[in-house]
């Protein structure tokens, strides 16, 4: 996991409360302009602000360069950590969400994985965090396949989808595909590449691309994208969240350009 940067992410969160306080006095600045409320961390195994964790630190930064971009959260947002070690599974529920983070789901199921159910007996060893995940790995719903988690992340009413991975993960290139082309707009496109397979020589102590400045996020994203708090992040949003938040959105990040130049 990289190591977040200063100069990738100069607004800082260190913690819950001072992120609702920055959210407040943004969201103070512009009381008309459309703000996100409601979010789920979809295989995420934590959703600390500020915490040292995989799935914190990509929150923490998804939500720190969303409010540099000027992408308003409502500074009593709520965070519903939705996972399968809490025998939840994203795709068999019916809750809406404002922002949906997906965090590395594969796209098809790995060779001695498993399928693993809400109702799956999860021996008492493996129930906390890290233990669940060095025993189940990257364990998949019986329901997954692509069509599903297309219909159930529109169905799910999102105006912004971020989700962190390759080609082989979920992404915009799955989400943004067939019958839902046209119900979610791709705003920084999923990386073309899968995470293992990036030409790169330098490689971090997780076994992933050692990713550590904004050439190597140039590359990556083709030229498009140098400023991401990190790298596999893919953006795809509502052409009417678009148009909501195109005026309000900072020209100063990426994203906010993006919004911009789709929305206005």
């Amino acid at each position: 996991m990289l190591k977040l940067r200063d100069y990738f992410n100069p607004l800082s969160l260190p913690d819950e409360n001072t992120a609702r306080r920055i959210c407040e006095r943004l969201c103070a600045q512009a009381p008309e302009q459309s703000r996100l409320k409601t979010i789920a961390a979809v295989g995420a195994y934590d959703a600390e602000i500020g915490g040292p964790r995989v799935d914190s630190r990509r929150l923490t930064g998804i939500m720190s360069y969303l409010l540099r971009s000027r992408l308003l959260i409502d500074p009593d947002f709520s965070i519903d950590v939705v996972n399968l070690a809490h025998r939840r599974n994203f795709l068999e529920e019916d809750k809406k969400y404002d922002l949906v983070f997906i965090s590395f789901i594969l796209r098809e199921q790995l060779r001695g994985t498993f399928a693993c159910a809400t109702d799956h007996k999860i021996n008492e060893p493996f129930s906390s965090y890290a233990h669940f995940r060095g025993h189940y790995g990257v364990a998949l719903g019986p329901q997954h396949n692509e069509t599903v988690w297309q219909k159930r992340v529109v169905a799910s009413d999102p105006r912004l989808v971020v989700t962190y991975g390759g080609q082989a993960e979920i992404g915009t290139h799955v989400l943004c595909a067939g019958d839902q082309s046209t119900r979610l707009t791709p705003v920084i496109a999923t990386p073309a590449f899968k995470i293992g397979h990036f030409p790169t020589k330098k490689w971090n102590r997780h076994g992933e691309p050692d990713l550590d400045s904004k050439a190597s996020l140039e590359l990556l994203y083709n030229h498009t994208a140098n400023d991401l708090p990190m790298p596999w992040l893919g953006f795809a949003a509502t052409p009417d969240y678009l148009q909501a938040s195109a005026a309000g959105a900072s020209p100063q990040t990426v994203l906010g350009r993006q919004v911009r130049a789709l929305g206005l």
